[in-house]
């Protein structure tokens, strides 16, 4: 599972890998980061990561999605 702090300290540079679904080389889906970290004052546990997949599928890592992602160097 990635967490908030794991995400803050990566700064919008990375790759994350899914715990589960693989490629079809059989190797983790991996995304790339792609911007800042977007958090709110009035709900501190909450938190929006945009990340890419592939050429044009872009979404966002939030708490809801988060324990299906590990950070790459974790493998």
């Amino acid at each position: 599972m990635v967490t908030k702090a794991e995400l803050e300290e990566m700064h919008g540079n990375g790759y994350l890998l899914h715990s589960t679904k693989t490629g079809a080389t059989g190797k983790p889906l991996r995304i790339r980061l792609n911007g800042k970290l977007k958090t709110w004052v009035k709900s501190p546990d909450d938190f929006q990561q945009p990340v890419k997949y592939g050429l044009y599928d872009y979404f966002y890592i939030t708490p809801e999605n988060a324990d299906s992602w590990r950070v790459e160097s974790e493998y």
